[in-house]
């Protein structure tokens, strides 16, 4: 491409190219709208067929509550309490409730209401197992919807209510327990009402939206055909009908989803926030359940959301506008390319007429600036023509008119050759003329010229009829030689020359400077090729170089180049990089002469050695990083290690405690006044003893909640180390008595007094105090020691004292790998994991509080067994007036990364 052409043209290819770049762009935008609709198009699928799916289930999973009151209803058993309410009735009908309650679906309650709405029989499920309701405590339910709603219907007909949460005792229940109530009317043989048959169903049991245990890649979650959150993105959104939050609905969250929901089964949309996919579930088609009404709190329909968040879309079509992105570059600038080859072809066409007298012209120039003189033969009449070239080189103002004057001039040793040539080439037998041959000047010298040219012409019947071709001035090469050697000079480079078959090489001058060799002389560089390519080349490059000579000679390569050391005279090595080419061949093809160069290129070498020194080193900055980011990538996975320890160890805490108060609560209601003193005693100890835990466990996360949030306060004040210890131990006493542990407390005096927080440095003596008695055996002791310390041991000044507290024990221990680790957040020891419980926070929680206090808290492992925990805390603190839960944690860093 000609670049004055497209300066010329300018300003037309700018306007082209615009036109093509803007229609690239709207190209691109519908090819980026294909590709993101391709690329979106499984998870579109996807989403809207498990959204079908959980829709169908869950309306499968209504009609069985409405099978199973519709059975009841009709059973012998329920007609028979029904029509006498006698004591034995009703005990049949609680054996069947009971049984239906433990089945399948999880019916939270099956209760039986008389036609005044009293509780007549009611069965609670309680875990797996189902509890008939003593009588004394069934209530009346005259006034709830699920008792007045049913009254109005016919025998057989089924009233499924709205799902709510389940009220007892006027109460919302706690924890909220989501629940869809299924009732039935019983009526008599005249019609007249009997009774109302209500199952309170589980809604977890319907569907597994609203069980925690449950999770999946993409949350799901729930409204009512009001718009109000049953399952929501946040809690506080939950049950806004119930709980008095009336913006608590889909509407207000996202308008554009509220307003889609009614328009279809199956509804999916993208708004700012990502992808909705709405399944509808309506009421299953029975004609035995009621229609809705709209003043009744009825079940009418809720819908199952999902939402892909708008991130995870964005990563999806990020590759796709990638790629639209180069391609409509790519696309662009080839149109652009195309069409400027057009233009410019075209342009280029009238430029060739112009160019074709320039290249004549320039021909006729260059013709007489090289010493050429341009010559025609006339093979035919032997008439020559000479262009005006022959002047500047013979000094004859006129060429020679005919072959015989021409031929006049040539020395007569070389007119024979020369009318040989021009005979063969008339005859045909060849078709060029190459040759050297001596013509007089004018002057009287002779010169040396090369006659170079070719038949170009022929007779109608096919004889050569013209011959032409150049007069070349040989002074000329002379002089391109001078200029070659010093272009060689100039680029430090020395020519050789191999004679293949006396096997010499001639070498220049220059290669005395190579080797060190100074003030050699020309006859001197007629070296054998021994002394060139082998004797003094380093060992290391011989073989290579040997193979790259055998495979010039073997016809393997025309060229040879190869790089290697050489030894100098000094005994250091210089790089040769020798680049060669055959120049003549024997008749059987073989090298007979080989041409080529020397340059010295130990700069380059170094320069390449500092290169891959560089590279080296890069290499290993790469390799290191490489192993700080797998570094931080364990860490991250120990973290969430961890954190699924935390939640399965507080899932464990509090469930635990919490199966111990339902359960011995439970036993004491079924004894009731009948329990003996001491079996009561004992259940209200287990009672205790698990709501003592539960309280331990609520502390020691809301104290991490504190310290996370900046939220806990500390209120510094002067303190006696050993009366607080004191009181600590004293506490404890009764938890150590229970393993017939002592706690042997050891003080040296004298002792500073603190400048801390009595309450939290309390929590911390308890903590170490209670995981030693936990993990210590029987009948043993626990040392605790109080001593003196000066202030370097805090890095303080030595006048500044510091409190030493130790607790010693000889339990478990602790590996010494988990030393450091076992003070982080949620982090148990591997020793200690299993069978004392516990969740990970007291020697966290105590490393924060240290911290704040300027203080330091370390475990190491005592040579007889068991573990030492060592809390040094400054007489002093730094800051006299109270901190927080910040300062805490910022401390608590340093600590650490110190």
């Amino acid at each position: 491409m000609n670049l004055s052409l497209l300066l010329a043209h300018w300003s037309r290819l700018v306007l082209v190219a615009v036109a093509l770049l803007a229609l690239t762009a709207v190209s691109a935008i519908y090819l980026e709208q294909s590709l993101e609709e391709q690329a979106l198009s499984p998870l579109l699928s996807g989403e809207k067929q498990r959204a079908l799916r959980r829709a169908e289930s869950f309306q499968r999973s209504l009609k069985v509550p409405v099978s199973d009151v519709i059975a009841l209803s009709r059973s012998k058993v329920l007609r028979q309490a029904v029509q006498d309410y006698s004591a034995q009735s009703l005990d049949r009908l609680a054996e069947v409730g009971a049984t239906l309650a433990e089945s399948g679906i999880t019916y939270e309650k099956v209760r039986l209401l008389d036609a005044h709405g009293k509780e007549r029989m009611r069965i609670n499920l309680r875990g797996r197992h189902a509890v008939r309701v003593p009588e004394r405590e069934l209530q009346d339910k005259s006034g709830r919807y699920f008792f007045t709603r049913p009254t109005g219907l016919a025998d057989g007909e089924v009233f499924i209510s709205r799902i709510d949460l389940d009220v007892d005792n006027d109460k919302i229940q706690v924890p909220h327990l989501p629940t869809l109530r299924v009732a039935t009317p019983i009526r008599h043989a005249d019609g007249s009402l009997g009774g109302v048959l209500v199952l309170n169903v589980a809604v977890d049991s319907l569907t597994p939206i609203f069980n925690t245990a449950v999770v999946g890649a993409i949350p799901v979650w729930m409204t009512d055909s009001a718009g109000f959150w049953l399952k929501g993105p946040k809690p506080e959104l939950e049950w806004g009908f119930q709980l008095n939050r009336p913006d608590a609905r889909l509407s207000v969250f996202e308008p554009e989803v509220a307003r889609a929901a009614e328009s279809g089964d199956v509804v999916q949309l993208t708004t700012p926030s990502g992808l909705w996919t709405l399944g509808r579930v309506d009421l299953p088609a029975s004609k035995a359940i009621a229609a809705p009404r709209p003043e009744f709190e009825q079940f009418r329909s809720v819908h199952l959301i999902s939402r892909v968040p708008a991130e995870q879309l964005e990563s999806m079509v990020a590759p796709t506008r990638r790629i639209t992105l180069i391609t409509a570059i790519c696309v662009g600038l080839l149109l652009v390319v195309l069409t400027s080859l057009m233009i410019l072809a075209f342009e280029a066409r009238k430029q060739q007429a112009r160019d074709a007298e320039n290249a004549r012209h320039r021909l006729r120039l260059a013709l007489v600036g090289g010493g050429l003189s341009m010559w025609i033969a006339d093979l035919t009449s032997a008439g020559v023509y000479l262009n005006a070239s022959w002047q500047k080189i013979t000094g004859y103002p006129q060429g020679p008119s005919t072959m015989d004057a021409w031929l006049a001039l040539i020395h007569a040793d070389d007119r024979s050759g020369v009318l040989e040539a021009f005979a063969l080439m008339r005859s045909g037998q060849r078709s060029s003329v190459e040759t050297i041959l001596r013509l007089r000047h004018q002057d009287g010298h002779w010169l040396t010229l090369g006659l170079y040219g070719g038949v170009v012409d022929h007779t109608q019947g096919g004889t050569p009829a013209q011959a032409a071709g150049v007069l070349r001035d040989l002074s000329l090469i002379e002089q391109s030689e001078k200029r070659l050697a010093l272009a060689m000079l100039a680029g430090d480079v020395s020519w050789w020359d191999w004679n293949v078959p006396g096997n010499v090489v001639s070498l220049d001058a220059r290669w005395a400077l190579l080797t060190g060799d100074d003030g050699e002389t020309r006859q001197e560089l007629l070296l054998p090729l021994a002394s060139v390519f082998e004797d003094a080349v380093h060992l290391e490059d011989r073989a290579a170089l040997s193979a790259a000579i055998t495979a010039l000679l073997s016809g393997q390569r025309g060229l040879i180049a190869a790089d290697y050391r050489l030894r100098r005279r000094d005994g250091d090595w210089t790089w040769i990089l020798a680049r060669g080419e055959v120049m003549e061949r024997s008749e059987n093809g073989s090298p007979t002469r080989v041409l080529g160069t020397f340059k010295d290129i130990t700069q380059r070498k170094r320069l390449e050695l500092e290169l891959r020194e560089e590279r080296r080193l890069l290499e290993q900055r790469v390799a290191e990083r490489t192993q700080n980011l797998e570094l931080a990538r364990q860490e991250a996975e120990r973290a969430n290690t961890a954190k699924n320890t935390f939640l399965a160890n507080i899932s464990h805490e509090m469930r635990t405690p919490m199966h111990g108060i339902i359960g011995f609560s439970d036993m004491g209601q079924k004894l009731g006044a009948s329990a003996p003193a001491e079996v009561a005693t004992t259940y209200f100890s287990a009672i205790n003893q698990s709501a003592a835990r539960l309280l331990t466990l609520l502390n020691d996360l809301l104290d991490m909640s504190k310290l996370e949030s900046g939220m806990m306060s500390f209120h510094p004040e002067r303190i006696d180390p050993v009366m607080l210890i004191d009181s600590n131990v004293s506490e404890l006493q009764a938890l150590a008595q229970q393993k017939n542990l002592r706690l042997q407390l050891q003080a040296e005096a004298p002792l500073p007094s603190l400048h801390a927080d009595p309450i939290r440095i309390g929590q911390v003596v308890r903590n170490l105090l209670a995981n030693s008695i936990r993990y210590s055996p029987e009948d043993d002791v626990i040392r605790i020691e109080l001593s003196a310390l000066d202030g370097t041991a805090l890095d303080l000044t030595p006048e500044e004292g510091v409190l030493r507290l130790v607790v010693s024990d000889h339990g478990c221990g602790i590996p010494p790998d988990e030393l450091e680790s076992i003070f982080d957040k949620f982090v148990q020891s591997t020793r200690t994991r299993s069978g004392a419980g516990g969740t990970g926070l007291g020697l966290s929680i105590c490393r924060d509080i240290v911290s704040f206090h300027k203080g330091r808290i370390r475990a190491f492992n005592n040579p007889e067994g068991g573990a030492t925990f060592e809390v040094l805390l400054p007489a002093r603190h730094a800051d006299d007036g109270s901190g927080s839960a910040n300062d805490a944690q910022a401390a608590s860093r340093a600590a650490t990364d110190s």
